[in-house]
């Protein structure tokens, strides 16, 4: 029988290595975790509920089947995590002053998401749903969004922005001039 853990906070990742399939980690509060040299963290099938990650380097954990409603990150190391595995049910994440470059979204229906002042570097966001998200404060040089859909999304607040709007829907989003040009530069022109 899986475990539930409630309203509980954690310095060390030891919960998370001696932690089962199925166990739940509702309104829990998991701060600094960082893996030890050589330790790869395994998040597969572990239910988050309401929690709250606060400075943790999780960069390169297996999240296969992980469950994350209503989770916040807040000023941590994500890189390179695979968003698409994780389960599509309720999937809802806010990521403040995140490092997520190089992670993998596709496919993925980001609408209950937020991101904000976070570097999403080199992600992969194609085929995602994006739309009405505010992307303030972003760093999205080198992303990828073919497919995607981003109507009515903001990004205004971004820096990085390159995109082919021939390849994302974009019906309604807002940008500055500075990210248009990152709109146009893939079909040779330029914007002064």
């Amino acid at each position: 029988m899986p475990d539930e853990h409630y309203q509980q906070s954690f310095r060390s990742t030891a919960i998370l290595t001696s932690a089962g399939t199925g166990d739940l980690f509702e309104s829990c509060e998991f701060i600094g975790l960082r893996p030890t040299p050589g330790e790869h963290l395994r998040l597969t099938g572990l239910r988050f509920e309401d929690c709250t990650f606060r400075d943790c380097d999780l960069s390169g954990a297996t999240l296969g089947e992980a469950a994350f409603q209503d989770c916040t990150f807040e000023e941590c190391k994500l890189s390179g995590l695979r968003w698409d595995e994780v389960r599509a049910l309720n999937f809802a994440c806010s990521w403040l002053r995140c490092n997520l470059s190089f992670s993998v979204f596709s496919g993925r229906d980001l609408m209950k998401c937020e991101f904000n002042g976070s570097n999403l570097r080199e992600a992969d966001l194609e085929r995602t749903v994006c739309n009405g998200l505010v992307f303030d404060g972003c760093d999205l040089t080198g992303a990828q969004w073919s497919e995607a859909s981003c109507l009515k999304s903001d990004f205004r607040g971004a820096v990085g922005l390159s995109m082919d709007p021939a390849r994302v829907r974009l019906r309604g989003a807002r940008f500055t001039t500075e990210g248009l040009r990152g709109l146009v530069a893939h079909h040779g022109l330029t914007v002064d």
